[in-house]
């Protein structure tokens, strides 16, 4: 891993940094990078240092690489190697051997053919690949036990056809009659020739040498009895065999480097480890906090700096009580020119890069585990003015007894255009990216607007033309929201009711005079009416209702002669519209109905939320509105009255006129007092709401009914066979209606307190039921309806969430970071309980892959 690490600092790194080049010397603070890459002993140019300081592990880890350039070593002859040292010798062979990673793997040369038959070696054999025939050893090449080919005599004065070669030839018979086997003496079946081990691995020059040593090799088996004895007695044999046996003594017995420089790179590693250990936890602590990483400046050797960024102040305070990181950061702070920081911009890129990959892997190894997927996107502009869209998957998680439906966040991927024929690209790209089949999709979660949710040319129409089982579900939260909207444009009375809650918070929120006046006796201040955001209508009038004599009193204050003119006016001009009967009508009759509406709005918000128990929540709603509308009116007539009466507020009334009738009039004038006309508005805005909840959860029910076979209560009904007609392809229907029986049987014989409990509870709960006594063997296809069910998601808030997210992270002061920092950084803050499980061994293992992989040689 050092080796990694310290090649790694030639590399041109490929982070993208907010104020620093790619280009850039990892050292933080910027100005001594290029004097520090021109000093490292580890740049390309100075190679010795990298030999110096690569590890090696034994004879199976060959890791050389021959530089063009480099000097090849001469051969010596036997008496030449005998008279030198053969140590150093050895030391020198083994510096030039030892490098970097192998390009063989130990069983394949550079052509990708078997290095096990001798044969199909290269006449020049470069480093690596010696290491790995060593590691492979002479065994496995020798081939003795082969049906050995043979070979037809040649020459003038040749006898016989054909001569073949026999076992005997690899032993060496003594004076006194034994037999040792020739362990240089190898065959190659594809060859079918004889080779010498140690020469073809150390011999280098090609004009000197025996057939032994050739490409073709020895085949002349009738003149094996001299040309042997004369092999095995030539001084370049004798040298590649002592050059062979030197090199397999040096590791076996004591390894390539000594143990000294063996146990200082065994600690150098530790503490590189160590450190990396302290860096990734403090990144992913910052990102998970949604702070920002950097600083305006962050030089370490300027003492007068007294913010260097988080990133770099935890390094500093972390280093007080760490002596690893004390001893690091000390070194760097003295402005050590060999030292490498690993805290750079660059550094910090490739770390929340590697860490957000992490969390994004785990989370797509979830969903193919799920196999089932919903795809849930909407999008939102940033700071930069990049339409930036979100994207989620929801998928049923089984792990054990636990069955979980989840809705975890990918990326932030900027959306250019506009068209549904461009967004629908960009979602089936986004798809395929994360590796996944869109043909396991079986949901899609947008918002309402024409582009997404178009019966026909929307994006849901062209996703189901490559996949019609993607079913469609319009954002609830959304819909519900837009029925409020509608309603309250309805009538007249409605419009200038909510445009005055909009003018009280605009003239107390554009003073902070007149806003410290109001917080000091309602403690919350007024709230803001926007469409868009789906609570922002009660929260208005709650807190308007529920302080409205406080408010009063503030603008009767406001009127008084110590205000400018402005003031005055606006006050005055706000007091009358309060203090008006049509607005303390209105302020309850919304205040009863945007209750109920909240509350449901909140509901939908639930993670997991299944199509059943949504239309139920939206049902329950619209019973409620069909009921108690009367009642709500009334209330609301009343609470304005009584308020009147308290602050001395005079209720108008107005004469009823006659209006001419026209000759086409069919009916009387329905002239209309004041009180009417008011109910009569109230009545239209109820109406719109019931009228737009019908009409825009249509889908919503047609889909509960449609999936109305995984009600726990017709499913499990004794005697009872479910309609399949809109099951989903992925089941057997005959099995279904078959584990049906089975599962009914089961919930027959638990307790009765049991079997309530699940015949009142929705699809996930009877999921978990089957999980829980592991009856998922007996019903599969009942298990498979229940995942494909849960998966479809009701609503995009989860999206909503992200974007709270986004707000925090891309803020005014990090507005030009770029979108792979934010996508990372958004999913280590989202996901922070699966980022807190990383683990650090594997993050730092890639990081030295990563790094390895960029050195230039």
């Amino acid at each position: 891993m050092l080796k990694y690490l310290k090649n790694s600092e030639t590399a041109k790194t490929e982070g993208e940094s907010n104020g620093a080049s790619p280009d850039e010397s990892d050292v933080v603070g910027g100005p001594d990078a290029q004097s520090e890459a021109n000093s490292d002993p580890e740049a390309p140019g100075n190679r010795e240092s990298e030999f110096e300081s690569a590890t090696y592990d034994g004879a199976n880890d060959p890791r050389s690489r021959v530089e063009e350039g480099d000097p090849v070593p001469t051969e010596l002859t036997a008496s030449e190697f005998l008279d030198s040292n053969p140590g150093e010798v050895i030391n020198e062979s083994l510096d030039a051997l030892i490098s970097d990673q192998p390009e063989e793997n130990g069983v394949r040369n550079e052509a990708g053919t078997s290095i096990s038959d001798i044969g199909n070696w290269p006449y020049e054999i470069s480093d690596p690949m010696r290491m790995s025939i060593m590691s492979l050893g002479p065994e496995v090449v020798r081939h003795i036990e082969s049906d050995f080919a043979g070979t037809a005599r040649s020459g003038v004065s040749a006898r016989g056809s054909v001569r073949n070669l026999t076992r005997d030839w690899f032993y060496r018979r003594l004076t006194n009659g034994e037999k040792i086997l020739r362990s240089w003496m190898m065959y190659s079946p594809s060859k079918g020739a004889l080779f010498c081990f140690c020469c073809k691995l150390f011999r280098r020059n090609a004009s000197v040498g025996s057939a032994f040593a050739s490409t073709d090799g020895f085949t002349k088996w009738w003149k094996l009895n001299p040309r042997l004895d004369h092999h095995e007695s030539s001084q370049a044999h004798i040298s590649c065999f002592t050059q062979w046996k030197a090199l397999e003594m040096s590791i076996e017995h004591r390894g390539t480097i000594d143990e000294a420089t063996q146990e200082a790179i065994r600690s150098a590693e530790s503490k590189w480890k160590t450190l990396l250990e302290r860096f990734l936890d403090i990144i992913r602590f910052i990102a998970k906090q949604n702070l920002a990483l950097r600083g305006h400046r962050e030089s370490l050797d300027d003492q007068s700096l007294t913010n260097k960024g988080n990133f770099l102040e935890l390094v500093q305070l972390l280093s007080k009580y760490d002596p690893a990181l004390r001893e690091h950061y000390t070194k760097l702070r003295l402005g050590s020119k060999n030292e490498k920081s690993y805290m750079s911009p660059t550094i910090q890129n490739e770390i929340i890069g590697l860490l957000g990959n992490q969390v994004r892997r785990e989370i797509i190894e979830q969903v193919k585990e799920a196999k089932y997927f919903c795809i849930i996107f909407d999008s939102t502009p940033d700071l930069s003015h990049k339409d930036q869209m979100s994207h989620m998957l929801r998928y049923v998680k089984m792990d054990g007894k636990k069955v979980e439906v989840l809705e975890s966040f990918i990326d932030f991927i900027e959306a250019e255009g506009k068209t549904a024929e461009e967004l629908t690209s960009l979602i089936l790209g986004a798809i395929a990216t994360a590796g996944l089949d869109i043909q396991n999709c079986r949901g899609q979660a947008y918002d309402n607007a024409s582009v997404m949710a178009g019966k026909h040319l929307g994006v849901q129409a062209r996703i189901r033309v490559v996949n019609p089982f993607a079913q469609f579900v319009a954002c609830s939260n959304h819909s519900l929201n837009l029925v409020g909207v509608h309603a309250a444009a309805e009538a007249v009375g409605s419009v200038t009711f909510f445009g005055t809650l909009e003018r009280i918070f605009t003239f107390f929120s554009s003073s902070t005079g007149r806003w410290s006046k109001l917080i000091a006796v309602t403690n919350c201040g007024v709230k803001r009416t926007i469409e868009t955001r789906w609570s922002s209508r009660y929260e208005a009038v709650l807190v308007t209702k529920k302080y409205f004599s406080e408010i009063l009193n503030v603008l009767e204050r406001l009127t008084g002669i110590d205000e400018n003119t402005a003031t005055r006016s606006d006050a005055g001009l706000l007091l009358r519209a309060l203090e008006s009967f049509s607005f303390l009508c209105y302020l309850s009759f919304w205040s009863d109905i945007l209750r109920e509406i909240n509350d449901a709005q909140r509901y939908l918000q639930t993670r997991g939320l299944d199509i059943h128990k949504s239309a139920l929540k939206i049902g329950a709603l619209k019973e409620w509105l069909s009921c108690e509308r009367d009642d709500i009116i009334s209330n609301g007539f009343d609470y304005a009255k009584s308020l009147c009466d308290d602050l001395g507020i005079e209720i108008p009334s107005r004469r009823i006129r006659k209006r001419r009738k026209q000759f086409d009039d069919t009916s009387e004038d329905a002239n209309l007092t004041f009180e009417q006309e008011l109910k009569r508005e109230m009545y239209a805005s109820s109406d719109r709401i019931l009228q737009e909840m019908t009409t825009r959860f249509e889908q919503l029910r047609d889909l509960d009914e449609k999936f109305g076979f995984l009600k726990p209560a017709q499913l499990l009904e004794e005697n009872s066979e479910s309609d399949l007609d809109h099951a989903p392809p992925d089941i057997d229907r005959a099995e279904f209606l078959e584990e049906q029986k089975r599962l009914q049987q089961f919930v027959k014989v638990c307790s009765e307190q049991e079997r309530t409990r699940i015949m009142n509870e929705g699809p996930l709960e009877l999921l978990q039921f089957i999980r829980e006594f592991n009856l998922d063997i007996c019903v599969p296809n009942i298990v498979i309806c229940l995942r494909i069910f849960l998966t479809v998601a009701i609503s995009s808030a989860s999206c909503e969430r992200s974007f709270s997210k986004l707000k925090l992270i891309k803020s005014y002061m990090r507005s030009t970071m770029s979108q792979a920092r934010l996508s990372n950084l958004a999913i280590l803050s989202i996901e922070n309980e699966i980022a807190s499980r990383i683990d650090m061994e594997g993050a730092i293992k890639e990081f030295a892959t990563l790094k390895a992989r960029r050195v230039r040689f």
